[in-house]
């Protein structure tokens, strides 16, 4: 958390002084916690993963219960990003009166992709020498970053459907703080939050009619 506090830039459009009210959490530059969250997130998607793999010690109903470990660890992952990165935000708004996108998206390339994209270089050539098989559209999501609405898709490349709700929380939330403040923003989030269950459900059962 320092090392992105540190490196927040001050450039980008200056935003209205309408919304200069003081919205980040009062929190220290690091919290422990947080890392003791984020470690048994990491657990508990390896146990998942473990679950799911040949000769598992413990098959059967009890693998299948392990085997949503790994939604539960991704999930709190979720949160505890997003919660860091509306945090580094909403400081740099209370800071400097803006948000500059330009530095957010720097410092976001220069952390994950240059990883992800050795390991899709990987696949591709593997997939193109026919080391492995992957299906139809697999490398163009995975590249795109929309892999969570590609539901037919290889192992090798499955996993890749949490690094895209990732990117597109990255492309979303910022560009929403930096185009219409913190206020706003936050009760924009505070809608969709409430609106999305609801969506689901019809998304499950259809139109209750």
């Amino acid at each position: 958390m320092p090392d992105d506090a540190a490196a927040a830039g001050t450039g980008g459009a200056r935003q209205g002084t309408a919304d200069r009210s003081k919205v980040a959490p009062l929190l220290p530059s690091r919290i422990p916690s947080l890392d003791g969250l984020r470690g048994a997130s990491i657990l508990l998607v390896v146990v998942g993963h473990m679950a799911a793999t040949r000769n598992f010690p413990f098959a059967g109903y009890f693998s299948h219960v392990l085997g949503h470990f790994g939604n539960f660890g991704v999930r709190f992952f979720f949160v505890n990003s997003r919660f860091l990165i509306t945090t580094l935000l909403l400081n740099e708004h209370d800071k400097t009166g803006r948000i500059s996108l330009r530095a957010f998206y720097l410092r976001r390339t220069l952390r994950i992709p240059p990883a992800f994209w050795v390991c899709w270089a990987a696949i591709a050539i593997h997939a193109i020498t026919g080391a492995v098989v992957l299906c139809r559209g697999d490398l163009l999501h995975a590249a795109t970053h929309t892999m969570n609405y590609h539901h037919v898709r290889a192992r090798q490349l499955n996993h890749i459907w949490s690094l895209a709700v990732e990117e597109q929380f990255y492309l979303l939330w910022p560009t929403l703080l930096y185009l219409f403040g913190p206020t706003r923003s936050i009760r924009a989030a505070a809608g969709v939050i409430l609106a999305v269950p609801l969506v689901r459900l019809w998304m499950w059962y259809g139109p209750l009619a």
